[in-house]
């Protein structure tokens, strides 16, 4: 009777997640043969692994939802099918991403009820950690507003330590070498990669709703911290040391420095947010 009952309530979302994988697979492979070729979406193939890792974590949490279907996930898939049409036909990338994320949110509706969704909402929602930001978003504000600050501050730095710098634009010319702040060097990379790192981390660990949003905001500063870090080191290496240095091995290894620095600050302000603000009680709620 157990197991009747057990294939019962397994129906829907079995039916759903088989309906979903066949409606939205080309995007999916376009996901995982394009977007996620790139750098600053390399990250793009853990975020389905961090979902279930949560799943796996937390089972017991799910395994206590409420389970009660509404009909008004049917709504849901409805308007996310209708905005998938409608940007098929006019090509709207970040249309067709939201509206997979409505139709994803309306089947948990659907199959298991709005109670069930609270407990599950953090691997639902971070899913949309797999999709691009839209590109004129990308290419025309974030990335070059990251890059113009970080080539600011890196030559501010580097004028204060007594050593002769000229800055135009994101070109920064020092003593021996000729920096150029691409958008490889303004944060935009591991901006993205930090987001959906920080937000993975204050969900699998217990924090305050405060907590998680000043962590989860603060991926900006840090990003284009490191990165004013890279870009001050490699004039620094060029200046007092050797230009084949800055160009050459520390360049290469630019990259991992970055995450490295960007994810020791974050753990560094994860541990002063819970030194300076220790929780009341040892059990924080969800």
């Amino acid at each position: 009777m157990k197991h009747a009952i057990a294939l019962g309530t397994l129906w829907r979302p079995v039916v759903l997640g088989a309906l979903f994988l066949t409606v939205f697979s080309p995007r999916i492979l376009h996901l995982v043969r394009h977007t996620w070729q790139e750098d600053k979406y390399s990250h793009g193939y853990l975020i389905p692994v961090v979902s279930l890792a949560w799943l796996w974590v937390f089972r017991d949490r799910i395994a206590a939802a409420p389970r009660r279907p509404s009909n008004v996930g049917v709504l849901l898939v409805c308007l996310g099918l209708f905005g998938w049409v409608v940007a098929q036909g006019r090509n709207f990338n970040a249309v067709a991403h939201v509206s997979m994320m409505l139709v994803l949110v309306g089947m948990v509706v659907f199959s298991r009820g709005w109670g069930f969704f609270r407990v599950v909402a953090f691997p639902v929602l971070y899913l949309a950690f797999a999709f691009p930001v839209p590109k004129r978003l990308d290419d025309v504000y974030i990335g070059p507003a990251l890059q113009r600050l970080a080539s600011a501050t890196a030559a501010k730095i580097i004028h204060f330590m007594g050593i002769p710098v000229h800055r135009q634009g994101n070109v920064i010319d020092v003593p021996g070498i000729r920096l150029l702040v691409e958008e490889a060097c303004s944060g935009i990379h591991s901006l993205y990669t930090l987001a959906a790192l920080s937000t993975a981390f204050v969900f699998f660990t217990e924090r305050r709703t405060w907590e998680r949003v000043v962590l989860i905001v603060s991926t900006i500063p840090i990003a284009v911290a490191a990165n004013v870090f890279r870009v001050t080191v490699t004039g620094l290496l060029a200046w007092g040391v050797s230009v084949d240095l800055a160009e050459g091995f520390f360049h290469e290894l630019g990259g991992v420095v970055v995450f490295l620095t960007g994810l020791a600050l974050l753990l560094a302000e994860a541990a002063l947010l819970r030194k300076l603000f220790p929780p009341r009680t040892a059990g924080t709620t969800q």
